[in-house]
């Protein structure tokens, strides 16, 4: 108790041989107590750096992992925060501490999504694996284009989604992953790991910037496509607009569209795309 509660030797008897002892063995308390706080405090400032280093383990569900980082990155937070529902939980991972500050600036504007930045390799594959991927509906590779030729950049982006394939072929639910590229030559080797989608970030923009230097007219049209507020372009099931099974007209998926607030532009077909609807039917 004198260890515990100085306090007791105020209540002790005894003669002052005794109450020496007591005040000794209360001295030695205090400093077994403060070492054993300070001990406490060092293991836990030590967890929480492993946390921001992307080393422990992740228990999440529904959100969305970012793996990379460039300038883009702030535009590409808050494009999420206008889709995703309050609470929503978005974990960056990126190299270095430089995008911290950049993160917490795209942070203060964002009204559903809760940012959580973490220091860690996005090549490293124990890096990848202590981030429970599995937890994860959605994944999303940026290239670091800021600081890294396009070869370089897609390199690592590329190591990065073949480690994710190889994570991903364990788990018992399918993840949407969808990566940037800077080079259109590698869309191909990008395509070898299985990913949902890549994205020629340069190349979507120089052909947008051609498309506006003919007709001038199409940078509203490209911007209420692009941006959260406007009309965008979705691809849905067939399914529900038409019973399925049967042979319908394109006519018919235009009316049941119409019928939701909805325009039907196309098709896409499981083995082409095609950008005019057919002549007769679908199905």
């Amino acid at each position: 108790m004198h260890a515990l509660d100085p306090g007791t030797v105020a209540g002790d008897g005894g003669g002052w041989p005794f109450l020496a002892v007591m005040l000794a063995v209360t001295l030695g308390g205090l400093i077994v107590v403060s070492a054993l706080i300070g001990v406490i405090a060092t293991t836990l400032d030590e967890k929480l750096l492993e946390l921001r280093k992307g080393r422990s383990f992740v228990i999440e569900s529904g959100h969305t992992l970012v793996l990379g980082f460039n300038s883009r990155a702030g535009t590409i937070l808050g494009e999420i925060d206008h889709y995703v529902a309050p609470g929503s939980q978005v974990t960056v991972v990126a190299d270095g501490d430089a995008a911290h500050d950049e993160i917490d600036t795209a942070r203060a504007g964002l009204r559903n999504a809760e940012v959580e930045f973490r220091t860690g390799s996005i090549t490293d594959r124990a890096t990848l694996e202590a981030l429970n991927v599995g937890s994860y509906d959605h994944v999303i590779v940026l290239c670091y284009a800021d600081h890294l030729d396009a070869q370089r950049a897609d390199a690592r982006t590329l190591i990065t989604l073949l480690h994710l394939r190889d994570i991903v072929s364990r788990l018992d639910r399918p993840i949407s992953i969808v990566s940037e590229m800077l080079d259109d030559r590698n869309h191909e080797l990008a395509q070898v790991t299985q990913v949902d989608d890549v994205i020629v970030s340069d190349k979507v923009l120089s052909l947008l910037l051609a498309q506006i230097s003919e007709n001038a007219a199409l940078a509203a049209v490209f911007r209420e496509l692009f941006e959260s507020d406007g009309s965008e372009i979705y691809l849905r099931p067939v399914e529900e607009y038409v019973a399925a099974g049967g042979e319908t007209t394109f006519a018919t998926v235009v009316v049941a569209a119409r019928q939701r607030g909805e325009s039907a532009i196309g098709l896409r077909l499981a083995e082409a795309a095609g950008t005019r609807p057919p002549a007769t039917a679908c199905g």
